[in-house]
């Protein structure tokens, strides 16, 4: 089934990379092949020449793109030297992204040579580069190896954290193949750290991903381990032979061996521990060298014994020392150093938001300040205006009263001021609520032309509020011309000052905006209590109009 997504994904490549140097052609190719078919990544390789690599790039992503396939496949190299001259490439053209991977499988190359110290400095660098590059799958790859760095120098709460890491990103991108995966790998440090519950809680969790994931022959070793351990020999044996045939594992090739000999099969089991030997795990094969080296001793085979002990002694010289504590220190400083740049990076974030928010509060408070201005200057306008018309209206009656008091023969005067008198009053209308001409105002004349009256309009047109003293002097000019009014305004209720002075405002026909200005409230709130007064005073419900025309009615 991974030849069809191969030949595909060389297709695309190929009418892709049209325009590319033949060799870059066959790069991508090999690119697009290691996750799907790592093995064709050997045949496309190795169907190039030295001299057709040509440039530092060539090398440096061939090189790359043979060791990840090689550790896709479980091999390594006999040294650094190739992933080396990928990463300073990568490192010299500041190509991030290729630079984690280099970093990663640098990482992995020392963790095949067991040397977990160089191994971890590797897997950390990827690691703050990939958090940055916001790269999650390649970090669950990393998190994966360095797990296994810890585990194996016996740093068990680091290899768990990680591990854990890992679980979470794949949960989080739902792919249940390396969550299968990880979940398995969880319960295998578990076992090796000697927590047998928890190791046997993982196993059970990954029965039901095993046919989800490619990690089925792991998953059926650890259950065979676990069954092994409890003395479910049968069953032990039927999950391993499960696992051996989906899959070689060094540790399933160690497990049958114990098994056998438990039955005393031993030629079986040494043939399986035989087996087991060359895994990349380290127990494994200290394990394995044991159980043979007592097996020979206790057949007398000199030769075979001396060969054994020999191969044994290199695999302890080979194991680099580990010092546990400077380890853990490095980790936990490097740590702290990648937590206090994405603190830094946050704040200067958060600074920078504070920043721009601030400013958009500025914005706003300037803009408002304007609309403010502008809407004071128009209610202005319109309070001048009002005054000026109504002056005029005043004055064109006053001449009127002149010419017909003088009884003037000029009728055709008379009819012009009529006029002028006529239009001046359709203007004032304009201005009132209910549209009612001055003539229709239900107000008399020396009422109109008070000076507190005319004085509270100037006030208006200019924007200022009146005075206490401004208001006592309205009030004893209405009970003097207007008794009625203000009795009847008085039995309608108790009405605090301001109600009383939006009152004697309305029945004098101050328009709103007026009224705004003179009492210091906004409109809405001169509208407010227009309501209200509505059904305090006449108990009924209805508009602000409704209520300007039973104040004028009074």
């Amino acid at each position: 089934m991974k030849v069809l997504p191969l030949i595909l994904s060389i297709s695309f490549c190929l009418i892709g990379c049209s325009q590319r140097r033949p060799i870059e052609t066959k790069l991508a190719m090999a690119q697009n092949a290691i996750a799907n078919d790592p093995y064709s990544v050997f045949l496309i390789l190795d169907s190039l020449s030295p001299y057709e690599l040509e440039t530092r790039g060539d090398s440096a992503f061939y090189n790359l793109y043979y060791v990840e396939a090689l550790h896709r496949i479980g091999l390594y190299t006999e040294n650094d030297s190739m992933i080396r001259i990928s990463e300073k490439y990568f490192e010299d053209t500041d190509d991030k992204k290729n630079l984690i991977l280099a970093y990663l499988h640098h990482g992995i190359t020392y963790l095949d040579f067991d040397n977990e110290q160089e191994a971890v400095l590797y897997l950390k660098k990827a690691e703050s580069l990939a958090l940055k590059e916001k790269d999650k799958n390649i970090l669950r790859e990393i998190y994966t190896n360095l797990s296994t760095a810890n585990m194996v120098a016996g740093i068990n709460e680091f290899a768990l954290k990680y591990a854990q890491k890992a679980i979470e990103i794949s949960k989080q991108s739902n792919n249940m193949n390396h969550y299968g995966r990880d979940l398995n790998f969880l319960a295998t440090i578990y076992y090796h750290i000697g927590k047998t519950d928890s190791f046997q809680h993982y196993v059970m969790q990954c029965i039901p991903l095993m046919d989800k994931t490619d990690a089925k022959a792991e998953i059926l070793n650890n259950l065979g381990r676990f069954l092994l351990e409890n003395n479910r020999k049968k069953e032990a044996l039927s999950c391993l032979k499960k696992a051996e045939k989906t899959k070689y594992l060094p540790e399933t090739s160690m497990l049958l061996g114990d098994l056998y000999e438990t039955e005393g099969k031993e030629a079986l089991a040494v043939r399986y521990w035989y087996d087991a030997l060359g895994s990349k795990t380290y127990t494994t094969n200290i394990h394995c060298y044991q159980k043979l080296i007592k097996y020979f001793r206790s057949q007398g085979n000199t030769k075979t014994l001396i060969d054994l002990i020999d191969r044994l002694n290199v695999t302890y010289e080979h194991k680099s020392d580990v010092d546990a504590t400077q380890l853990t220190k490095f980790q936990s400083d490097y740590d702290e150093e990648i937590n206090h740049q994405q603190n830094r990076h946050k704040m200067i974030f958060l600074l920078g938001t504070i920043g721009v928010l601030a400013f958009l509060i500025l914005l706003f408070i300037l803009v408002h300040k304007k609309r403010i201005r502008k809407y004071h200057h128009l209610i202005e306008k319109i309070n001048t205006q009002y005054i000026s018309d109504l002056r005029t209206y005043r004055n064109m009656k006053a001449e009127l009263s002149q010419l017909q008091s003088e009884r003037q023969q000029n009728q055709l005067l008379i009819t012009e001021k009529v006029k002028e008198i006529a239009h001046l009053q359709e203007k004032l209308s304009e201005y009132q609520d209910d549209r009612q001409k001055p003539d229709q105002w239900n107000m008399e004349e020396n009422l109109m032309d008070a000076e507190i009256v005319i004085h509270l309009h100037s006030l208006a047109s200019r924007g200022k509020e009146a005075a206490r003293p401004d208001w006592q002097e309205l009030r004893q000019v209405l009970h003097r011309i207007h008794p009625v009014f203000f009795t009847n305004l008085l039995s309608k209720g108790n009405l605090n000052d301001k109600e009383m002075n939006v009152c004697m405002l309305i029945r004098l026909r101050f328009i709103p905006s007026e009224i705004s200005v003179l009492t210091d409230s906004s409109p809405q709130s001169i509208t407010n209590i227009r309501v209200r007064l509505l059904n305090k005073m006449f108990h009924q419900t209805g508009g602000a109009r409704q209520f300007d025309e039973l104040i004028r009615s009074l």
